[in-house]
């Protein structure tokens, strides 16, 4: 099992013995039964890159104390993840689950904020951000995961960071309404066969990874490839869900750079849409849970944190977003054909200036 060594924004930590994970699994153990703070855990934690590898006597005292705690809640920045998370109940009935859902850039001001105040929130928080999560485990907002001997066998070979775990990419898809459109293969086939029917695509600057994707495509296309979209009039869309609205409506024949989650709802619904992914660079956002350690219900936590990691939670999680999980569910794409954006907030705001901006904002 890879531990700690998903380190992409070079935060490199020393490992600790086991003697030293034996003595934090204690401290842990000890907060827990207090009530655990925010301030008590970032003192006795001492950090490193491994999460806590528990045995079954000792996860099975999480579950129990998790049920005793009885509640749990759940902030997610990803729409199709909301009613997805809700099917962990049916697991853990004993467990109340409360989910909310905001956007990225609110959400993570909503939880620095209650951490800043060691206030009553969330429990788990799972957004697309990674970078936040290296940042609150260096300062210890984040509570070291606990790993049940099933995660361990279900994860081995995958990477789990101390106080993160990547369990999903989602994709943006090649959308199209199937009385209008038609399904294409590549981006630079899409330009070809378009002609006059009306387009629809994600605001590049709704988020970086988005930025991102359409840089893929030019590099791919050549630097012309944003004007020759431009050409086409497109209407720029700063939601997916009106985006995928408009697409089931009738009103575009496509969507570009669709966020996920969105179509298979409208197709379930009887909406005339479909969608692909590209066999072009297709870029996405990854998400993954990290619990607060500010968190009222830490136990109920960790047991929601194992429950998205088991093989009954990838499914639930690649039904509702697409894409693909890191463990072997069967529709899943290859863990490794969906990129994720390097970039920093000052490289996507400079591209957006002198690319986006330029073709699409005229």
């Amino acid at each position: 099992m890879k531990i700690g060594i998903n380190r992409p924004m070079g935060r490199a930590r020393s490992t600790p013995p086991a003697a030293v994970l034996v003595a934090i699994m204690s401290v842990v153990g000890l907060l827990t039964a207090c009530g655990s703070s925010s301030q008590a855990a970032k003192i006795d934690d001492e950090g490193g890159d491994t999460p806590i590898l528990l045995n079954d006597s000792e996860w099975n005292d999480v579950v129990a104390a998790a049920k005793e705690e009885g509640e749990l809640v759940v902030y997610t920045s990803s729409g199709p993840t909301e009613a997805a998370f809700k099917k962990f109940s049916d697991f853990y009935p004993d467990i109340k689950l409360t989910v909310e859902r905001q956007p990225t850039a609110d959400l993570i001001t909503r939880i620095d904020q209650e951490i800043s105040v060691n206030a009553a929130g969330a429990d788990v928080a799972v957004h697309g951000q990674e970078v936040w999560y290296a940042d609150r485990g260096q300062d210890r907002s984040l509570a070291p995961l606990k790993l049940s001997p099933d995660s361990q066998k279900n994860f081995a070979g995958h990477e789990v960071d101390r106080y993160y775990v990547p369990v999903s990419k989602a994709p943006y898809s090649f959308a199209y309404n199937t009385t209008l459109g038609q399904p294409v293969k590549t981006m630079d086939e899409f330009l070809k066969v378009v002609g006059d029917k009306p387009v629809g695509m994600t605001d590049a600057a709704n988020a970086i990874a988005t930025s991102y994707q359409y840089y893929r495509w030019q590099e791919a296309y050549g630097g012309d490839f944003l004007n020759r979209l431009a050409g086409h009039s497109p209407a720029v869309f700063g939601s997916g869900s009106t985006m995928a609205q408009s697409l089931a409506a009738g009103e575009i024949a496509y969507a570009v750079s669709q966020p996920p989650g969105y179509i298979p709802a409208l197709k379930a619904q009887g909406a005339p849409v479909e969608e692909i992914i590209l066999s072009d660079p297709v870029v996405g956002a990854q998400y993954g849970p990290g619990i607060l350690a500010t968190s009222r219900h830490p136990n109920a936590a960790q047991v929601f944190v194992n429950w998205v990691m088991s093989p009954e939670g990838q499914k639930v999680l690649l039904e509702a977003q697409g894409g693909t999980v890191p463990t072997e569910v069967q529709g899943s794409l290859k863990w490794d054909s969906v990129e994720l954006s390097p970039w920093t907030p000052d490289e996507q705001e400079t591209w957006l200036e002198e690319q986006w901006n330029p073709a699409l904002r005229r």
